[in-house]
């Protein structure tokens, strides 16, 4: 990438540093771009144009799927949402202590972190009359009645079918796999960007132990963000309807549980009878799934920015190969119709002054070479509406520009120069100034 740092974007935290483009320039393979046809394959594929951003082709995507009546299915999930509305500071260890109360010592469960660090506290907390397994003992855990294995962001390609575990419970998952991903979903609001991706992650981490239509897994969910992402109507009813069902099934008999006299012994019986098959308790829950899937309508229209998102997605990815390619009169325009597509929706204010930004970059590298001033108001123009789409998703509207009129008269080639030297004063500020000594949860929504 050394040949192309100005198509990438920069973004670190306190353990990492990302340097990348926008999107991968995956046509610039002679192996790939030579192809006559190309076909991609995946069993969570979505269905916008996400799919295009993800592997860097702009080209039409024509989807082969499967009747309606021949669509796979996943097995049965019966979904229990413990400690609803109810999260503390120590969660990790209010989540070890539960699982201990309600998880029967002689069974097999799989509990799904979403770092090492929480994996590694699990092991911990858990007593020594469970069984423990890790990664490296995964066969032995196969092989064993009993037993619990806790394992790290393994959401997809581990998979625990049949009789090797009908237990499964997600602390929470990464709803963001990188920092660019956490930058553009957090710092400026652009989260339904990757609302497919996320609809996918989820229902892949669901997925782990019912890998048939026979099979059946009881899914504890645990974690902030996933029991919000489960308990939003407007993010879980873009699901699979019967993943819908099971999720508001799950809610409102885990509702029941948190209400009764005693939640933990209640809880522990449901898991019980639930992982070991007992009739009664089955076919109650069945009934009320199937009462949940009947009131689901098949309403699938899309909401309107996710067709704007859609319309941008060419426009995002041709300026993409622009700034690889260093053409950046064609990275202008193309980023400007990408703006133009993202226009009208408070939705997606943040994500337009993203490429109200890179729309800048852009125009300055043109007034760069040309030293023309309306290539230079060009950029100002762009930094101005970036600050004004920023007013709902604040990020943008905090970065430190120089000031320029129509009338300055300075050297214009100190422009870049000037930019540079507040970038570099301000990031050092946030370096320097002890924010580094700081925990990582206070030290990130600082990095400006």
């Amino acid at each position: 990438m050394k040949e192309h740092l100005g198509a990438c974007n920069l973004f670190y935290d306190k353990k990492s540093i990302t340097i990348k483009p926008l999107y991968s320039p995956t046509l610039t393979l002679e192996n790939i771009r030579q192809t006559k046809q190309r076909i991609y394959l995946s069993a969570t594929f979505g269905h916008t144009e996400q799919t295009s951003r993800t592997i860097g082709v702009s080209d039409k995507i024509d989807y082969i799927k499967l009747d309606s009546n021949r669509e796979p299915t996943g097995g049965r999930h019966y979904l229990l949402f413990p400690i609803i509305n109810n999260q503390n500071e120590n969660q990790i260890e209010k989540y070890a202590n539960l699982l201990t109360e309600v998880i029967p010592i002689k069974t097999k469960a799989v509990i799904l972190t979403k770092n090492n660090r929480d994996r590694d506290l699990f092991n911990a907390l858990l007593p020594n009359s469970f069984k423990k397994f890790d990664i490296s003992h995964i066969q032995d855990f196969y092989n064993s009645e009993d037993g619990i294995i806790v394992l790290s962001n393994r959401y997809d390609g581990l998979d625990f079918e049949e009789d090797l575990s009908h237990l499964l419970v997600l602390s929470d998952i990464a709803l963001a796999t990188n920092l660019q991903e956490r930058f553009l979903s957090s710092r400026i609001n652009a989260r339904i960007l990757y609302r497919e991706q996320i609809q996918t992650r989820i229902i892949q981490a669901i997925g782990r132990a019912s890998r048939s239509e026979q099979d059946y897994s009881v899914v504890i969910i645990l974690g902030t963000d996933l029991q919000n992402q489960l308990q939003s109507h407007n993010k879980v009813s873009p699901f699979p309807k019967m993943i819908q069902a099971e999720i508001n099934t799950g809610i409102q008999l885990s509702s029941n549980i948190e209400n009764s006299d005693n939640p933990s012994v209640n809880l522990s019986k449901v898991i019980e009878s639930l992982t070991s098959r007992n009739k009664t308790a089955i076919e109650k829950v069945e009934k009320q799934i199937n009462e949940e899937l009947s009131l689901l309508n098949d309403d699938k229209n899309q909401p309107d920015y996710l067709e704007k998102l859609n319309r941008s997605a060419k426009y995002e990815l041709k300026c993409n190969y622009d700034l690889w390619n260093n053409n950046y009169d064609e990275a202008f325009v193309n980023a400007e119709k990408a703006v133009h597509e993202l226009s009208d929706d408070i939705k997606l204010l943040g994500y337009r002054a993203f490429w109200l930004y890179l729309a800048a970059y852009s125009a300055y590298e043109i007034f760069q070479k040309t030293q023309d001033p309306i290539d230079k108001k060009k950029c100002i123009r762009c930094i101005a509406e970036m600050h004004s789409a920023s007013q709902y998703t604040p990020w943008f509207g905090k970065v430190i520009v120089p000031e320029f009129s129509e009338s300055t008269n300075a050297n214009e080639s100190n422009f870049l120069d000037d930019s540079l030297s507040l970038l570099f004063e301000n990031i050092e500020t946030s370096l320097f100034s002890g924010n580094l000594k700081k925990t990582k949860l206070k030290y990130r929504p600082r990095l400006q």
